[in-house]
């Protein structure tokens, strides 16, 4: 009878002798392309989403000035899915540095990887609460 390892090197000795691997090795990095540009947008419009809830309470009257929108700048960002070299992050007209950020804190690179992991997962069109 094969030991637990013995029957793990054998399988790997079939999976690198198939003619399937380059298959599954296109299949993969093309499904975690399409992830990645799904984490993008699902992180973008949380920004965006924080940054309203930021304004809410100003919008019975006019907005001041510091707190009209004012486009966006990109950021590299580093998930545990690849790289996004250019997530558009939403600005203000002022107090950028002072408003406190929940999704991505001001200059982090990485996100964390229970937020990754819950972005990657509404992205597959699953709620945490799913078993």
């Amino acid at each position: 009878m094969p030991t637990i390892a013995q029957v793990k090197q054998q399988v790997d000795r079939i999976w690198v002798a198939s003619f399937h691997t380059d298959l599954a090795d296109t299949l993969a990095a093309q499904l975690r392309r399409h992830a990645l540009i799904g984490v993008k947008a699902a992180l973008e419009t949380a920004l965006v989403e924080e940054l309203e809830v930021h304004r809410q309470p100003y919008r019975q009257q006019s907005l001041p000035l510091p707190l009209q929108r004012s486009g966006s700048y990109t950021r590299r960002v580093l998930t545990s899915h690849g790289f996004i070299p250019d997530l558009h992050i939403p600005k203000l007209r002022g107090g950028n540095g002072q408003r406190r950020w929940q999704v991505l804190k001001r200059y982090q690179l990485a996100m964390p990887l229970l937020l990754d992991q819950a972005l990657y997962v509404y992205t597959l069109g699953l709620s945490i609460r799913d078993p």
